[in-house]
C-alpha cells in the first residue's frame, strides 16, 4: 500500500515536472536555437524586426534586407510571455517576437493582450 501511494506521488510530481519543461523551457531553448541557425545562415549578428499591427495583418519588416511579410491574424495560435518578449506562435510553428520594451506600461500590455485576443480567433494564452 505504502508503496503504490509513493509511486503515485512520483509518478505526479515527473509529470508536474514534465508540464514545465514542455511549456515554460523546452519554448526557450527551441527560440534561441532558431536565433542562433538564421545568425549561422545570413550572417548577421542580429535580426531586427519592426513588427507592426494594423486592423487586418500583423506586418513582419526585415531592417537588413528590407524585406515586408504580411501575416493573417488567424494563423496565430499561442501567445506565450517569455520574460522580456511576447512570443506568438503560428499554426505552422513559426514565431512572431515581439519585445515588451516597446509596450512600455502596463495598461498598453494588457490593451495589446486584449487586441491579439479579439483578433486572433484561435488563440491560447
Amino acid at each position: 500500500m505504502t508503496s503504490d501511494i509513493i509511486f503515485f506521488i512520483g509518478l505526479g510530481v515527473f509529470n508536474i515536472l514534465f508540464i514545465v519543461y514542455r511549456y515554460f523551457v523546452y519554448p526557450r531553448q527551441v527560440i534561441k536555437v532558431i536565433l542562433q541557425r538564421a545568425k549561422e545562415t545570413t550572417g548577421y549578428s542580429d535580426e531586427e524586426v519592426v513588427t507592426s499591427f494594423t486592423d487586418e495583418k500583423i506586418k513582419l519588416y526585415k531592417v537588413a534586407t528590407g524585406n515586408t511579410t504580411w501575416l493573417d491574424y488567424g494563423a496565430i495560435v499561442r501567445f506565450a510571455d517569455m520574460g522580456g518578449l511576447y512570443v506568438l506562435y503560428t499554426k505552422g510553428n513559426q514565431f512572431v517576437l515581439v519585445d515588451k520594451a516597446q509596450l512600455a506600461q502596463r495598461q498598453q500590455n494588457e490593451a495589446f493582450i486584449g487586441f491579439l485576443k479579439n483578433k486572433c480567433s484561435d488563440l491560447k494564452i
